[in-house]
C-alpha cells in the first residue's frame, strides 16, 4: 500500500467515525429563579444583557462563547471587542436579533424590552441578584449552561475563603466597637440615593464586619433626607464613580448634619454588583475598617508563607534566576517577581536610588486588602516582612511595589546587532493616571507603572540614567497612543504620578549611550513602550479600539448629563432620550464624528487648531444627515461647562438629530 493511499484510508476513517459518534446529549438546567431551560447542545453563542452574568461568563473562561455584551462590559478580561447591543437599560432587539444568538441571559426587570426575542423563539435566561446568596447560585447556573461545573465551583471556594478570613481575623480582635458602615450611590440636592435593608450590598458590609443601615425600606437603591443619615452617622461611607472630596464636602456641610465620615473609593464594578468578587469586596473592606488590628502580625490568622513559584527563563548570562512568587503576607495574597544574579549588580531605581553590591531585584504585588494595611505598617516595615519571607537583606535586594497583579506582568524584548533589552512591566491606569502639568500631587504612593529594564550590554551610569529618560518617553508615547485619560481631570494621562523604573548595569560590552539616536536607545524605547501597552492591556483591558462609551467615561462625561427640558418639556423622557443616543452611537458612522471630536478638542485645547468654523459645519450637516432633514438651529441640550466646547458641540447635533428625526 502506498503511502498516500494509507493516508486517504485513516483520513476517510476519521471522518466516518466522527459522522457515527454518538450526539452530545441534551441537558436541562433550572435557575435560581425557578425557570427551566433545555439545551440541545452547548450555548456557542451567547449575548448577556446583565453585566453581572457578562462579569461571570469571562471568569468561567468562555468569553469565546459570548456574541454580545453591553456598553457596560467590555472591561471584562476577554470582551474588549465584543459587539455592543445598547445599555442595560434599553437593549437594542434588533442588534441581538442580528448576532443569532442560542442564548440570551437578562435581568427579570428587562423582560419588557425582550419580549420581541422571545416571540422569535430565542431562549433568554433570566436572573438577579438581590440577596447574596443569589451570587454563588448564578455562578454555579452558568457554570452548569456551559458545562463548566468545576471552574463555577472554583470562583465560589475563592470566594466563600475570603468570607471565611475575614470572620477568622475578626474572631482574634475579639471585643470591637461597632463601626457604622453605608454605600452612597448618589447625592442630590436633598436626598440621597443607597442601598436598601435588604440589598447584597448591606449584607457584604455585615460580613465585613461593619454595622449596616437600617432605613426602613428594602429595594436595590432607595431615597434617604438628611435627618435619616445624621440619625445613622456612618463612621465610613464609600462610594464608586463620585469624586470622594466632593462628597466629604458635601456631608459635612450644615444641610447633612457636618458629618465626618470617612470616605472610601472602590471601583464601581467592584461594589455594584455581586457577581464573582463578592467575598474580596468584603476582605477590602474589612481591612479598611480594622486596618490598626489587621496590621498587628500577633493576630494574623496565617504565617506569611510561599505558595508556589512560576520560573521565567531570560536571555542575561548574568541573570541566575528568575521567577514570580506566588505568596501570603499579611494574611493576604502577594506576588513578587525576583531576578536574581550571579554576581552583585549596581542598579538605578527610581524608588531607591542608585544601589551597589545587589544581588537581587524585582517588583512586589500587594492585593488590594492588603493595601490599608501596609499604609499602616509603612513601606520599611512591609518590606522587611517582605524581604525575610525570601531570606533576603535590605542591603543586597531592592524591589519596587506596586497594586497591578503580577499575573499581569508584561515582558518584551528587542534585538538588534547583537544587543538585547528586555523590560518587564506592571500597569493599571484605570484609577491613579494623571497629566504632569495639570493634575494636583494629594498623596505618595509607590509604583502603578513600574518598569524594569536589562540589558545583554554594561551600562555605564550616565547610560543608565539616560535610559530612564528614553523609558519614560517611550511609557508616555504608549500613553498617547492608547488615548489614556487622568483618572483626575479626563486630560490626556502622561503617567500614573506614582511610577517607578529600576535598571540593571548589567554586563557584556560597556554601553555609554542610550539616548534616542543609538541604537541601544531604540531598543529601550521599543520594549517599553510595547510591555507597556501590554501590561495595560492584561491588567485594565485597555485597547486602542475601545468603544465611545468607554472612552467618554474615561472623560468623565455622561450621556445622562443632558438637559433635555433645553429642547422640550414635552419631548420623550430623559432616560428615552440618552437610550436613543446610545443607540444612535452604536452606528460606526457616528461613533467615528463623536471620537473625531474627542480628538480634536485636544488638538484645540493645545493651541493646534485656530478655527473650529468647519468643524461647526460638520455638525450641522451631521445632525441634518442623522434627523432626515435640514437643521440650522442646534440646542444647548449638553451644557456642562466641563465638557471640551466641540466635544458639547458634537453631542448637541446628535441630540438635535435624534429630536429633528422623522
Amino acid at each position: 500500500m502506498t503511502t498516500r493511499r494509507a493516508i486517504t484510508l485513516f483520513v476517510t476513517f476519521l471522518l466516518i467515525w466522527a459522522g457515527c459518534s454518538p450526539a452530545q446529549a441534551a441537558y436541562t438546567v433550572t435557575t435560581p429563579l425557578g425557570q427551566k431551560i433545555s439545551f440541545e447542545t452547548v450555548p456557542r453563542r451567547v449575548v448577556s444583557v446583565y453585566p453581572t452574568a457578562s462579569e461571570i461568563l469571562a471568569a468561567l473562561g468562555k468569553a469565546e462563547a459570548v456574541a454580545g455584551i453591553t456598553l457596560h462590559d467590555r472591561a471584562q478580561a476577554g470582551l474588549e471587542d465584543k459587539p455592543i447591543v445598547g445599555g442595560f437599560a434599553q437593549p437594542d432587539v434588533e442588534r441581538i436579533v442580528a448576532l443569532q444568538p442560542d442564548l440570551v441571559i437578562a435581568a427579570p426587570m428587562q423582560k419588557s424590552s425582550l419580549e420581541a426575542l422571545a416571540a422569535k423563539g430565542i431562549s433568554i435566561l433570566y436572573m438577579d441578584t438581590l440577596r447574596l446568596s443569589d451570587a454563588p447560585a448564578n455562578i454555579r447556573c452558568l457554570g452548569a449552561v456551559l458545562h463548566s461545573p468545576d471552574i463555577a465551583e472554583s470562583i465560589v471556594t475563592r470566594e466563600e475563603s475570603s468570607q471565611r478570613l475575614i470572620t477568622e481575623k475578626l474572631a482574634r480582635i475579639g471585643e470591637r466597637k461597632p463601626v457604622r458602615v453605608m454605600r452612597i450611590m448618589a447625592v442630590l440636592d436633598d436626598t440621597l440615593i443607597v442601598p436598601g435593608d435588604d440589598s447584597f450590598q448591606n449584607e457584604l458590609i455585615a460580613l465585613a464586619g461593619g454595622v449596616a443601615p437600617q432605613f426602613g425600606a428594602d429595594g436595590q437603591a432607595i431615597r434617604i433626607q438628611p435627618d435619616q443619615l445624621r440619625t445613622f452617622n456612618p463612621d465610613y461611607v464609600y462610594v464608586g464613580d463620585l469624586d470622594p472630596s466632593w462628597v466629604k464636602e458635601r456631608l459635612s456641610g450644615p444641610e447633612w448634619g457636618g458629618l465626618s465620615a470617612k470616605v472610601l473609593v472602590f471601583p464601581s464594578d467592584l461594589i455594584c454588583r455581586a457577581a464573582t468578587n463578592y467575598g474580596f469586596f468584603s476582605l477590602c473592606l474589612s481591612a479598611e475598617l480594622y486596618a490598626h488590628p489587621f496590621a498587628q502580625q500577633n493576630l494574623q490568622a496565617y504565617k506569611d508563607v510561599i505558595l508556589s513559584k512560576r520560573p521565567v527563563t531570560l536571555p542575561f548570562s548574568y541573570v541566575a534566576e528568575t521567577a514570580v512568587l506566588q505568596t501570603r503576607v499579611f494574611d493576604f495574597p502577594a506576588k513578587t517577581l525576583t531576578i536574581s544574579f550571579k554576581s552583585p549588580q549596581q542598579v538605578l531605581s527610581s524608588l531607591d536610588g542608585w544601589r551597589s553590591n545587589i544581588t537581587t531585584a524585582g517588583n512586589h504585588y500587594s492585593s488590594p486588602p492588603s493595601w490599608p494595611v501596609t499604609h499602616h505598617v509603612g513601606l520599611d516595615a512591609s518590606n522587611a516582612r517582605i524581604l525575610a519571607l525570601y531570606g533576603l537583606e535590605a542591603k543586597t535586594a531592592t524591589f519596587l511595589y506596586t497594586g497591578a497583579d503580577m499575573d499581569k506582568l508584561a515582558y518584551a524584548q528587542t534585538e538588534s546587532d547583537g544587543m538585547v533589552v528586555g523590560a518587564f512591566v506592571t500597569a493599571g491606569v484605570s484609577g491613579n493616571a494623571m497629566r504632569a502639568p495639570v493634575d494636583t500631587g494629594r498623596y505618595v504612593e509607590h509604583g502603578t507603572i513600574n518598569i524594569i529594564l536589562l540589558t545583554n550590554r554594561q551600562l555605564t551610569p550616565e547610560a543608565m540614567t539616560r535610559a530612564m529618560i528614553t523609558a519614560t518617553e517611550a511609557k508616555t508615547a504608549a500613553l498617547e497612543d492608547l488615548d489614556i485619560r487622568s483618572s483626575y481631570s479626563g486630560k490626556a494621562a502622561t503617567g500614573t504620578g506614582t511610577d517607578n523604573i529600576l535598571v540593571v548595569a548589567g554586563s557584556g560590552p560597556r554601553i555609554t549611550m542610550t539616548g534616542g539616536h543609538t541604537k541601544m536607545g531604540e531598543l529601550i524605547a521599543k520594549a517599553t513602550y510595547k510591555a507597556v501597552s501590554d501590561a495595560i492591556r492584561k491588567q485594565n483591558n485597555i485597547i486602542a479600539s475601545r468603544d465611545i462609551f468607554q472612552r467618554l467615561a474615561e472623560r468623565k462625561i455622561s450621556l445622562q448629563a443632558a438637559k433635555y427640558s433645553a429642547v422640550s418639556s414635552t419631548a420623550c423622557s430623559p432616560q428615552e432620550f440618552a437610550a436613543a443616543l446610545e443607540r444612535t452611537l452604536l452606528e460606526p458612522r457616528y461613533a467615528g464624528f463623536l471620537e473625531a471630536a474627542l480628538a480634536l478638542a485636544d488638538k484645540t485645547e493645545y493651541g493646534l487648531i485656530q478655527d473650529t468654523k468647519s468643524f461647526s459645519a460638520w455638525c450641522l450637516a451631521t445632525a441634518g444627515e442623522l434627523a432626515g432633514k435640514e437643521i440650522h438651529t442646534v440646542h444647548a441640550v449638553f451644557t456642562d461647562a466641563t465638557i471640551p466646547p466641540l466635544v458639547r458641540e458634537a453631542l448637541n447635533a446628535l441630540a438635535a438629530g435624534i429630536y429633528y428625526k422623522k
